[in-house]
């Protein structure tokens, strides 16, 4: 773990008071930690690169070393060295050392690396080899450093946890030997995590997965565990193994937080990006009001002409298409024209809202087939409200539309109207196809349709919230898939 790729764990063994060192299976140092610098008295670069047990070791004791190294490198049923050796520093001067050699292996359970932790000992008596036998320097090693570091046998039996580990599970010492690992760590989910640990194998020896625990205070915490075996039966079966787990709650709340801001910045560009497309479309509605109304008035009054011509005649229902084209072409002329008109307001008065909903059914009933539609009138006696009455006829007329539209020209509408808590509401209900409640706030937003392809521009409930908004009001729609929609309309009530 001690690696130039690793600076998590190497910044968190860099405060450790013991020697590190990082060997290949060459013997070449590969990595040190401070402890380790500042003893040989080189700095990390001086150090890496250069044969340990030739130039660290005192040449009586190196050859020796050297080939206890390389047993322990070649036998798989050892997971740990204990060592005595003398170090050497950059002066010549030697220090006696217990060393802890502990195995590395990569993802496919190959040998990587060797990781030696060194205490500096008073004095150095007995054999220079040991098995494992003693788990004093290991937890030593661990014992102060903000990491989780647990080891279990494959039962989930614990054999050592560290300091860190009972403070953050607020536990004592006594009560967590021999408790269950995967118990203690996820007590809801710990049969799925502990075969995420019998998944490991000799060719897959370690694994690193991101976990969301509940801690005992309550909080919810992120760990990143790093898991690992350390010994192997004589069958080749994993008997123990070892669990690394960094705190990275901080980490995600700031990842969180970004996903938050990027989600922000995404919705700021879209909003952009459709301001950009509104600009574009107001150019091209000044010159939509200026090149095509007028002719097009020329066309939908002649064809009414014509039509009057040619009433009882085979060719009638031609006629009444072409009319109808041209009064929805009218349509679509009047909602481009909101964006390039002049943004001042037109001509303000005193408006009975039930008397623009009368003028809107009769102004629809033109240009829209109500033979298959009953509309349902419940209309108060309500007060004026202060708008411009050929704004508001717009507002109804494309709601109204909209609800024939999701009816397929077959249903019914309900239209009622009454003053309520200081607002002058009006509902518009239809019996139509409707739409899931995630779109009620996206069919206000421009270009959004629900209609098939080339049946709506996307503009008109867009320029509809657009004029309620301008008067203070206050539009929603609230539907239910497959029984209706129902819009409600609201105005502030001048009479108070």
């Amino acid at each position: 773990m001690l690696t130039d790729n690793n600076d998590g764990i190497h910044r968190y063994l860099d405060s450790v008071n013991q020697i590190i060192l990082n060997l290949d299976i060459a013997g070449i140092i590969t990595s040190v930690n401070r402890m380790g610098m500042e003893f040989i008295g080189m700095e990390r670069s001086e150090i890496k690169g250069r044969p340990f047990f030739i130039n660290f070791i005192p040449e009586d004791k190196g050859p020796d070393a050297a080939s206890a190294f390389e047993s322990f490198i070649n036998d798989d049923s050892i997971p740990m060295l204990y060592y005595k050796s003398p170090l050497i520093n950059q002066t010549g001067e030697s220090y006696p050392i217990l060393w802890l050699y502990t195995k590395d292996r990569d993802k496919t359970g190959n040998l990587r690396s060797i990781q030696c932790y060194g205490e500096i000992r008073d004095e150095m008596n007995g054999s220079p080899a040991v098995l494992v036998n003693s788990d004093l320097p290991y937890q030593n090693l661990f014992r102060y450093v903000p990491l989780l570091v647990c080891r279990f046998m494959s039962d989930g039996g614990i054999t050592f946890v560290n300091d860190y580990f009972l403070s953050f599970f607020r536990m004592e010492r006594e009560n967590i030997l021999n408790s269950n690992f995967f118990w203690i760590i996820d007590d809801k989910n710990w049969r799925s995590m502990e075969e995420q640990f019998h998944l490991l194998n000799r060719n897959n020896a370690w694994s690193r997965y991101e976990q969301d625990i509940r801690c005992s205070s309550g909080k919810r915490k992120w760990l990143r565990w790093t898991n690992q075996i350390i010994a192997f039966n004589e069958k080749g079966m994993a008997v123990e193994y070892q669990a690394i787990g960094e705190d990275i709650t901080l980490r995600k709340h700031d990842e969180e937080k970004l996903k938050k801001a990027y989600e922000k910045l995404k919705r700021t560009r879209d909003k952009l990006v459709q301001s950009e497309k509104l600009a574009g479309m107001g150019k091209l509605a000044a010159c939509v009001a200026h090149d095509i109304r007028n002719p097009l008035q020329v066309v939908i009054g002649m064809s009414e002409l014509i039509k009057d011509d040619l009433e009882g005649s085979r060719h009638e229902r031609d006629i009444s298409t072409l009319c109808e084209a041209g009064l929805r072409i009218n349509d679509i002329v009047n909602n481009l024209n909101m964006y390039s008109r002049d943004k001042k307001r037109n001509v303000i008065s005193r408006v009975d809202l039930n008397q623009v909903i009368l003028k809107s059914l009769d102004s629809t009933r033109l240009t829209s087939d109500f033979s298959d539609v009953n509309i349902d009138m419940d209309l108060d006696k309500i007060p004026n409200v202060n708008a411009n009455e050929g704004e508001l006829l717009q507002v109804f007329i494309n709601i109204i539309k909209n609800s024939i539209d999701a009816m397929d020209g077959t249903g019914n509408i309900t239209i009622r109207s009454t003053r309520t808590n200081g607002k002058v509401e009006v509902e518009v209900t239809d019996t139509g196809k409707g739409f899931a409640p995630r779109e009620a706030a996206s069919v206000f937003e421009p270009f959004y349709t629900t209609k098939k392809h080339g049946k709506g521009t996307g503009l008109g409930l867009y320029i509809v919230k657009q004029i309620v908004d301008s008067y203070g009001g206050i539009i929603i729609a609230d539907s239910i898939p497959g029984k209706g929609t129902t819009f409600k309309i609201s105005f502030p009530d001048i009479l108070g």
